[in-house]
This record gives structure tokens, sequence and C-alpha cells, in this order.
């Protein structure tokens, strides 16, 4: 909180892969949720979620690769485990990155185990090949982070 006193008009960029990304989602939820001022565009300039196991089904935000709809995270599907979407504060800062069979982040209940055979490569591919995509969701992030400065 010092760094947002102190600097107040710098911004900050959010990003995590697999339990990092659930990371971040659970404390902008908890951090909304307490009325924190830090959880707005005015602090946060971009939020990256990749492959987030806390994704839930049409959610807030940008949404990159190929998820198909209705796919959520498998945490999500833990009994007793709260779902929510970011903060609607952040919804045009925050993309999430998700390629359909994903175990984590596109999970589909039962028929995720059933249907699919249940391997992880998806999970763990997305740095494989060129990666494009990858890097085209990078650079959306640091996109909206861009302070444009005034001109004197």
């Amino acid at each position: 909180m010092s760094d947002v006193q102190q600097c107040p008009s710098q911004k900050i960029i959010l990003a995590g892969y697999s339990q990092g990304a659930m990371v971040i989602h659970r404390a902008l939820q908890d951090l909304a949720q307490s009325g924190s001022s830090v959880v707005s565009t005015q602090h946060i300039g971009s939020v990256l979620l990749l492959a987030d196991p806390d994704s839930v089904p049409s959610p807030g935000g940008s949404q990159f690769g190929t998820k198909s709809d209705g796919g959520e995270g498998v945490w999500t599907w833990i009994p007793g485990h709260a779902k929510g979407d970011i903060p609607s504060a952040l919804h045009d800062v925050t993309g999430a990155f998700c390629d359909a069979a994903d175990i984590i982040c596109d999970f589909q209940g039962i028929d995720s185990i059933v249907n699919r055979v249940p391997d992880t490569a998806v999970h763990v591919g997305y740095t494989s090949g060129d990666a494009a995509d990858l890097r085209s969701f990078g650079k959306w992030g640091a996109d909206k982070a861009t302070i444009v400065l005034p001109k004197y």
C-alpha cells in the first residue's frame, strides 16, 4: 500500500500462470470485498491470468485462447469453493488466456475426466512452438498499462 501512496500514478501489472493466476484472482476479490481503493484502473494497469484454475464461465474482461463456452476453472468444482469473477472495476484491463481442453482452466465437470483423456499437455504447453498467441496476450497487457504522458 505504501507504494501506491508514494507513487499514486504508478501502474501495476499483475500476471500469473495457473496457481499464480488463482492467487491474483482471489486477492483481487478479497481486496474488492474489503473496499480497498487499490482495486481500480488508477493503480492497476492490467491483469493477465493465464490458465486460471478459478476462471468462471462468461467472465468479464477480454478472453484469449480457444477455451470452450461454459468451461471453467477446476477449482470452481470443489464443494464449498466460492465462485466469483474478477471485480467489475477491472474488467476493462483484465485478460484471461485459456486453451480448449486445458483441464485446469477449461474444466467441463465429469466430462473432462470421462470423455477426455485427463492429461496436462495443454496446460503445460502454452510456451511450446512459437507461442505467438501468448506474446500477443502479453503485449495486450503491456498496452493496457501504458501511460501516455502529456506533452509540454
